[in-house]
This record gives structure tokens, sequence and C-alpha cells, in this order.
């Protein structure tokens, strides 16, 4: 259907008149919303939502006789009604920005310009222009055009899709088949009127576009979606029968057969002490069992096993995962993408018995938290202090990594304000929270919770039958994830898979599927398409990556090495990354090399040329014979720099060169070498000198780098700066004729020369180098400097 429309546009730009242009502008609006709005109707119907969730009477009435002004405002209604009713963020399509070099940004001049206030500003077009009830002209094509495109882009993913016969709308996992809404070889209808015939049936009076482009008639009964409004459950708040009787709203124990975690339970048992604390965050990475761990300490200090200092009056609990693994695979819980402000009208409901009215989700999320916390203050008497909400997987509150700051603000907002907050993410959110993080269980804990299960609760014989030393290694090749492990007591249970061997490997093929998704989907979905291409390059090279094999990759696909290790470190168990004397220690995890087992977005050519720059790197660096400045290559991408160079490979040399002093970055007489190697070799007197004042400054009682600084110094003719490096290397033991030799060539250099004190110098050098040889090199460099002060003294 989505064709159809981006047919529409084209009608647009090939319109021979403005005229003619709005008519058809001002058409194809009309009949996007149409579709949209009757689309998210039949969801919403589909949901049985309780009357407080249900569009307006207003909505409802008005749909049955569309006009451009209801199509807008029952938008703005079914967005919030589906909204309430699960599929979570959706209100916010609504108040998305048009982009700021979008010309239809003329057509909200005097408003904010979002999608609503863009479809309003056209309803006040059609109406103030011929093609309502004022005089026609006023027309922006190239702004109403691309008004259109911007309608479409943003509310296309609400069309239904053409299955088979069938048109299916909604998000993954919650799609329903439209009943009423209905297409014309292909084409949607457009509808004009709708009469209720009875509690089942309605009569349609439409239009559509024929196959030869003609408007033709199309009458026909549908499903009655106008009467399958009915009630719904909304969560309530229970009162937990102990010694302070709070009201709860948590989930039920998530395991019987919890295991370790105590010191994590201490340090969150730790932050519900300091009252003055608004956040906890409990992290780690997807599998580790946060969700477990935060709902077994919530129940265990309710039920009174640990005792704790604060008190709450009301325990809220709100989660934004939208799937989850089980022993089905994975399977939704949720649609939609969830928002913090869905979090807020879920506490709204639980405190105060009630949906929110509508001006509520038009609120900014601060807005909405100041207007409950007065409520919660003055009709229940509910201070915040009282109030602890837990929020779980934080993560799924955003849909890029720019709205990552926002929320860590948003959720700012709402401990400041509604409660006290406990958050599990798989990011370390930005929120100034204590945090509590969730790592893998260990060898002895994974070991204890494989018999726990698989032995006493399962009964697995192979479990029971198998030794510590074998379980050892399935927990260390499972990595220790709760998650994984139980996945893998699952596979045990079937009896096709009823070896530790056989589990192991359907657990592996799992990873490549639905289990990899779970675990890594988050990370993975919020990666450039360039920085998975890289993570599938280096799981095929290697599974641990040197700092000079992540480079070599991140060239390969194009990455910056700076964006390669700031999103491997962000990245939630993809892999752990370990600085050693200065370089990074990249290793993936097993798990993740699973699920990039057959991920096939990077070429064969590609992986290859990785390998063998990488191993002609290792060879380099292996040939390694030694410098008279042995201390300048003490790691290894120093030595391949110094290999190349002997090779004659310049290029490669400075770019190992510029790596290893990042990498070794206190060892100065590294700088020095490669302050050389641009001097001599690139003639590249500026960087040169660059690098020779930081060696200096890094070790500035070794002669022989204050030489190299003076030598560069004098070639760039700065004679008081090679007068002073070079005393100093004379003074830290460099012998004064091989000062003299540089200092003679800094007079030289120097503008205005300095021919007189270059002589004075030249007349000692003849003399102490006149037992030499003709052809010794300082012999030979005597000569230049002769020749160079008779040419200029000529």
């Amino acid at each position: 259907m989505r064709a159809y429309f981006n047919g529409l546009a084209d009608k647009i730009q090939a319109s021979s008149s403005d005229v003619e242009s709005r008519v058809h502008f001002v058409a194809a609006i009309r009949h996007l919303l149409q579709v949209v709005d009757y689309s998210l109707l039949e969801w919403i119907a589909c949901r049985s939502p309780s009357p407080d969730t249900q569009p307006s009477h207003e909505t409802l009435d008005g749909l049955r006789s569309p006009t451009d002004g209801v199509l807008v405002d029952s938008l703005d209604s079914l967005l919030i009604s589906a909204d309430q009713n699960g599929w979570s963020g959706l209100y916010r399509v609504g108040m998305a920005e048009i982009p700021d070099q979008s010309s239809a940004l003329h057509l909200c001049a005097d408003v904010a310009p979002t999608l609503f206030s863009l479809l309003r500003k056209i309803v006040a077009l059609r109406n103030d222009g011929g093609e309502g009830h004022g005089l026609p002209g006023g027309c922006d094509r190239e702004a109403e055009l691309e008004a259109y495109k911007y309608v479409l882009s943003t509310l296309g993913f609400l069309l239904p899709r053409l299955d088979g016969s069938e048109l299916l709308v909604g998000p993954v996992g919650g799609e329903v088949r439209l009943r009423m809404l209905a297409c014309v070889h292909g084409r949607p209808v457009l509808v004009r009127r709708i009469r209720i015939i009875n509690s089942s049936k309605v009569r349609i009076q439409a239009q559509y576009y024929g196959q030869n482009g003609q408007i033709e008639s199309y009458s026909y009964e549908a499903a009655n979606i106008f009467a399958c409004f009915v009630g719904k459950h909304q969560p309530l708040l229970v009162k937990f029968d102990n010694g302070w009787r709070p009201l709860c709203y948590i989930p039920e124990r998530i395991t019987d057969t919890f295991t370790g975690r105590s010191e994590e339970c201490i340090s969150i048992n730790d932050w519900f002490s300091d009252v003055e604390s608004r956040a906890c965050l409990v992290y780690g990475d997807g599998g580790v069992g946060k969700t477990t761990l935060v709902v077994e300490f919530l129940h265990k200090i309710l039920e009174e096993e640990m005792r704790v200092e604060w008190r709450p009056r009301v325990i809220s609990f709100y989660t934004a995962k939208r799937s989850q693994f089980g022993v089905d695979g994975l399977a939704p819980i949720g649609m939609g993408q969830p928002h913090l402000m869905d979090l807020l009208s879920h506490l709204y409901v639980l405190l105060f018995e009630e949906y929110p009215d509508r001006d509520f989700y038009r609120k900014s999320v601060g807005a909405a938290a100041m207007l409950m916390q007065e409520r919660m203050r003055n009709e229940l008497g509910l201070e915040k202090n009282e109030h602890l909400i837990i929020i779980d997987n934080a993560e799924t509150l955003i849909e890029n990594e720019t709205e990552r700051d926002q929320l860590g603000q948003e959720i700012k907002d709402v401990a400041r304000r509604l409660g006290r907050i406990i958050v599990t993410s798989r990011r370390r959110e930005v929120l100034g929270a204590d945090p509590v993080e969730v790592k893998p269980l260990s060898t002895v804990e994974a070991v204890k919770f494989l018999r726990a299960r698989g032995q006493d609760k399962l009964k697995i014989s192979a479990i029971k039958k198998a030794s510590d030393i074998e379980l050892i290694d399935v927990v260390q090749g499972l990595e220790r994830r709760p998650l994984v492990l139980d996945a893998f007591l699952n596979a045990l249970n079937d009896p096709n898979y009823n070896t530790l061997s056989k589990a192991k490997e359907r657990v592996a093929g799992m990873l490549r599927k639905d289990l990899g998704s779970f675990l890594f989907s988050d990370a993975w979905v919020r990666l450039s398409k360039d920085m998975r291409r890289l993570l599938v390059l280096m799981t095929r090279v290697a599974d641990v990556h040197d700092s000079q094999s992540l480079k070599i990759c991140a060239n390969v696909c194009d990455i910056s090495i700076n964006d390669a290790e700031r999103a491997i470190e962000e990245s939630s168990g993809i892999a752990s990354v370990v600085n050693i004397e200065g370089g990074v220690q990249i290793s993936f995890s097993n798990n993740f090399l699973d699920f990039c087992s057959d991920k096939a977005i990077v070429t064969q050519e590609e992986i290859n040329r990785a390998k063998q720059l990488y191993t002609q790197f290792l060879r380099r660096a292996r040939a390694f014979t030694g410098d008279r400045v042995k201390e300048a290559f003490r790691i290894p991408v120093a030595k391949a720099a110094h290999r190349a160079l002997a090779e004659g490979d310049i290029s490669a040399a400075k770019s190992l060169y510029e790596q290893a002093v990042v990498t070794d970055s206190t060892n100065g007489f590294l700088f020095d070498r490669f302050a050389y190697f641009l001097f001599h070799e690139y003639r590249d007197m500026s960087a040169a000198l660059h690098n020779a004042k930081i060696a200096t400054g890094l070790q500035p009682n070794e002669g022989e780098l204050w030489f190299t600084r003076g030598m560069i110094e004098a070639r760039l003719g700065e004679v008081r700066s090679a007068e002073a490096s070079l005393s100093r290397a004379e003074k830290f033991g460099v012998p004064k004729f091989r000062c003299s030799l540089q200092l003679a060539w800094a007079y030289l250099k120097a503008k205005p020369r300095q021919l007189g004190l270059a002589t004075s110098v030249i007349r000692y050098l003849e003399t102490a180098s006149f037992q030499l040889p003709s052809y010794s090199k300082d012999r030979v460099e005597v000569q230049r400097l002769k020749d160079r002060l008779s040419a200029l003294s000529g």
C-alpha cells in the first residue's frame, strides 16, 4: 500500500498547474489520513479497550462521515488510545519534528514544526483556498510536495500491508487483520460515508481509482468495528501482607532456583538504606539476570527475609521489555516503541485507578511528573520518599544513542518528583545513580545453578551423572549467563538433545537465531551498518584482537579507530576490552561469536585482506633485529614500524609509527625516533620538531633526544633554540664535534645568515677532523658545510 501513496506524490509533482497540484495535495493527505485512522481504529478495537481508553464519541461519530479536520483530530485521539492499549510510544509520532532543511517548514511559519501542527495547517490551507470555502491561490508547490512526503514518511509504518488478499496492520507481534477497510485491485478505497446496519455490519460508500485511472464508485458491507469496544482490566496496586503492609504492583518471583548474587543483593540493600540517594542502576549484559535479581530482592524485603531500614508505602514495577526468551524460544510480551511517558501513564493508572486525560500525553515528561507529584501529595498523602519505582529494561526506552542523554535527564525528573527508583539496563545509563553491576555467575555459582535446577528440580539424569569437571567445561563454554544456562537445561531435557555435547550444540544453534537476538539485538540495532560489518569482520579474523588488528579491520571497513573502540566498549555483552601496556586487547564472547557466525555482511576478499595485513604486521614485528636506541622499540607496533622502514615501505612505517606513539605515549625514545623519521624520510620539519619536543619533555636528561631536537631546529634556522638544545645535548654526553656540526648548519640556515659565527665553528670542525680519512662521514659533512659557506660568502 505504501507504493500507492508514493504514486500520489508523483501526481502532485506532475501536475500541470498550481491549482491542480493543490487539489492532488489535499486529496492525497485526506486519503492517507483516512487509511491510517481506520487502520488504528480496527487495531484498537481488537485490543478490547476499557471505556476510559477508547477513542472519544466525537471521534467515533466523526469517522462515519469524515472531513479533513475530523481526520486530523481523530488521528490525535487514536494515537493516544493505541498507545494506552499497548502500542507503546505511538503518540510520539504526532510530536515528530519536521527536519530543518525541509521546505515543508514554510507551512508552519508561526507554529511548532510538528506533524500535528503541519496537518492542522494543511486543513486551514484547504478551508481558506478554492478547495474549501475561500478563493483559489497562494500555492507553494515545493512546500506542499515536501509536506506530503514528510507526512507519508512519518505515518507510513501505520499503513496496512497486503498479505495475499488480506490487509494487516500493527507492530511486529501484534498485527491484526482489517475487516472494515477495503482494497480494490490493490488500491485502498476512499471512504465517503459509513452507515451502521446493525451491531455486526456497516455499509460503506466509497471511491477508488479504476484500472485506467478513472474514479469509480464502490459500495460494500463490512464488519461493524464501532460496536467492538468492550471493557478491559487495568493494573492495580495490592496490599502486601507483611509488617508494614505496602501497596505493591510487582511480578512474582521469576525463578524458584535463585543462585548466588549475595554481593549484589547487599549492594542494593545498602542503597535502599541510603534514603538521600534517589536512584540505583542495576546494569549488565543481556541474559545475566538483572530483572531476576531485582524481583528476587523485592520479594526478600517484602517477605522480610532481609532487613531494610527504608519501608516504602508504595512499590510500583514497570517494564519496557518487549520480548523474552523462554522454553519455546523468543516471544513478544509487548508492542511498539516504549517511552518514559508510557511509564508515567502506567504509574498514573496504578496510583489513581484511572487513565490520564488526553492533555496528559501532550506534556513533557517533566511537566507530567510535576502534575502527578501534586496529585500524589494532595489526594493520596503520598510523598516521593514513600514511593519505590522499578524501571526494568531502560535501554529499550530509546531508539538511538542520540536519545540517551535525554532519557537520563527524564529519569532524573521522575526520581526527583515521584519516588526513589531502581533501574535495570544493559548499559550504564547517564543517571548519576548508584551503580550495581551484574556480571555472569562465577564458575562455582554456575555449576551450583546447574545442580540445583537441572538435577534437583528438573531431575535431568545427564546432570546427575556429570562430574564437576564436565559441568565446569559446560559453564565456561556457555559463559555463565543464567539465561543461556537455563536454555542449556531446557535443551538437555529434550530426549533429542539428552547429552551434554548435544545440548551445547543445540544452544549454539539458538545463539545464532532467537537466543542470540535476545542477548545482542539491543546493542546490534543501535550500531551503524559499517560498525556491524566491522564486528563481523573481526569475528572472522580472530577471537581476540590487539590494537593493530582492530586498526586493520577498522581501515578495511572505513571506520575511524576512535569510533570503533567506543562502540565496542559500549556494546553490551559483545566483547571485553582490557588495556595492556597502553594498548587494548579485545576478546569477543563465545555467545557473540555464535550470534555472528551466519551473518554474511562482509566479503571473503575483505576477510583475506585483513588477515594478510595483520600477518604482515606480525612478520615485521617478529623480524625486528634491534636498533641503537633499543628502548624506543619495546612494543610490537614500534618494532613493525622499524622493520617497515628497513624494507623501504615508508608509508606503512609512518602509519605504524603514528600508532606506536599513541599506544606507548610515555616513551620519549620512541617519539625521538619518530621525529628523526619525519625529519629524514618525510622532510616534515614541523611535525618532526613537534615530536622531538614531546621526546625531550618525557626524557629531559637524555642527550641524544636533545641532539635530535637541536638538529631539526638547526635545519629550520631557529638559532637560539638550536643553541640551547645542542648545549643540553653536549651537557648530557653527546660529543662536542657532533653538536658543532649541527650548530654550523643553524648559522648557515638562519635568516639573516650568521656567516661569521658559521666560519668560526667550521674552522673548529676542520681542525678537529684533520686526522680523519677524507672519505669519513664527518669529513664529508665538514666539506659540505665549507662548500655551503663558500657559496653564501661569494
